[in-house]
C-alpha cells in the first residue's frame, strides 16, 4: 500500500462564486500553502469535477449565530448544526417531524477562507458540511492518510423511534414509528484526489448508519473524500396555475429527490408530501382520478420527467396509464389510448 498525497492547487471555477466557495487562483511560480481548514475547503471544491458527487457546486454556506451554531434556512426547510463539541445536525421541514443526525462531528468548527464550515479531528480526517437550498446536507468527510478511520457512524433520531431501511441501490430511507417518511440518505460514494473510486458502502444497525470507506488496503492518492447526502423534502417546489381551461399542479423534485430514481418512493411518500403542501394542492390533486394517474406515470419516468405538470383537463384513464406511454408520455388525451 502506498500513502500518496496530492499537493493542493487552486482551481478557478467561476460558477462556484454564487455558492461562496470560489477556489483561489495560484501564481504559476508557487503553489499556495494552505492550513488544514483551507486545504479541506480546497479538496471539497475540487469534487465539482466528479459528477457522481452530487450538487456540490450548488452548495451554500452556513450563517454562524452568536452562540456558535450554524444555520441555513430556505422557504420550507431549515438546517441547524449545534454549537459545542460533537454537535448534532438537525434537519427540519414544514412537512415532516425534525430529523436529527449525530455525526460525532470532531472538535469545534472553523470557517475556511471562502466560507466553508470545517470540523477538524485529531484522527487524520475532517468533515465539511454543505447546506443545499432544498434543505439537504452533504457531510463531506475528508481522509488525510492511510491512518484515517474506515468507519464513520451517524445516529438518527426524531420525535418518535426511527427505522433505517437499506435499499438495493445503496441508499437508506428513514421512517418514523408509524412507517411515515422522515428522510433519506443517497447512495454513498468515495473518491481519492485523482478521481479514482474508493470502495464504500453503508451498513445499518438499529438507528445507526455507518459508512465504510475501504481505503487502507488500496493504492490511493490522499486526501480521499466521502459523502453521506441526506434530506427530508422530496419536492423542491410546487405551484398551481391554469392550463387549457382547468387547474394544473406543477411539481419539481428537489435535487435530493431526483437523485435516487426509485419510483415507489415517489408513489408511496412523494404523493403524501405533495398533498401536504397546501389545502388547495390537496383539493386539486384529489379532485379527479386522472391527477393521481398522471402522478404515478411521472414517477415511473422521473429520470426524464423534468417538471411534473399534472393537468386536470385530462380524462380519467379506463385503460392502465402505462398503455401507450411511449406515445402519450403521461399526457394522454383519451381515456383508453393516447
Amino acid at each position: 500500500m502506498k500513502n500518496r498525497s496530492r499537493k493542493a492547487a487552486g482551481v478557478p471555477i467561476a460558477f462556484l462564486a454564487a455558492a461562496s466557495m470560489v477556489m483561489t487562483t495560484s501564481p504559476a511560480f508557487a503553489a499556495p500553502q494552505l492550513d488544514g481548514v483551507d486545504l479541506a475547503e480546497d479538496t471539497v471544491n475540487s469534487l465539482v469535477f466528479t459528477p457522481e458527487t452530487g450538487p456540490i457546486a450548488d452548495a451554500g454556506t452556513f450563517l454562524q449565530k452568536s452562540d456558535g451554531s450554524l444555520v441555513s434556512e430556505t422557504d420550507n426547510a431549515r438546517l441547524i448544526i449545534e454549537s459545542g463539541d460533537a454537535p448534532a445536525i438537525e434537519l427540519s421541514s414544514d412537512f415532516y417531524e425534525p430529523l436529527r443526525i449525530d455525526a460525532a462531528l470532531p472538535g469545534s468548527v472553523s470557517i475556511a477562507d471562502k466560507g466553508s464550515a470545517v470540523f477538524e479531528s485529531n484522527a487524520d480526517y475532517s468533515v465539511v458540511p454543505l447546506p443545499q437550498d432544498d434543505g439537504a446536507v452533504q457531510l463531506v468527510t475528508i481522509l488525510d492518510s492511510s491512518e484515517s478511520p474506515e468507519r464513520f457512524d451517524y445516529d438518527f433520531s426524531s420525535t418518535s423511534d426511527v427505522t433505517l431501511n437499506l435499499q438495493e441501490n445503496g441508499m437508506v430511507i428513514v421512517l418514523d414509528e408509524a412507517g411515515g417518511w422522515l428522510g433519506g440518505v443517497a447512495s454513498p460514494w468515495a473518491f481519492d484526489s485523482e478521481g479514482t473510486a474508493v470502495p464504500t458502502h453503508f451498513e445499518v444497525l438499529g438507528s445507526t448508519l455507518t459508512q465504510v470507506v475501504e481505503h487502507q488496503s488500496g493504492d490511493f492518492v490522499y486526501p480521499i473524500s466521502a459523502d453521506p447526502y441526506a434530506n427530508q423534502n422530496l419536492w423542491g417546489s410546487s405551484s398551481i396555475d391554469f392550463y387549457n381551461g382547468d387547474q394544473r399542479v406543477n411539481l419539481r423534485l428537489s435535487a435530493w429527490g431526483a437523485s435516487h430514481q426509485l419510483p415507489w418512493i415517489l408513489i408511496d411518500y412523494g404523493w403524501p408530501e405533495a398533498l401536504g403542501r397546501s389545502a388547495l394542492m390537496k383539493s386539486v390533486l384529489t379532485s379527479k382520478a386522472s391527477m393521481r394517474q398522471q402522478f404515478d406515470c411521472h414517477a415511473f419516468g422521473s429520470a426524464f420527467a423534468g417538471d411534473w405538470n399534472l393537468e386536470k383537463f385530462r380524462p380519467n384513464r379506463t385503460a392502465l396509464w402505462s398503455y401507450g406511454v411511449a406515445i402519450h408520455h403521461c399526457n394522454w388525451t383519451t381515456s383508453y389510448r393516447y
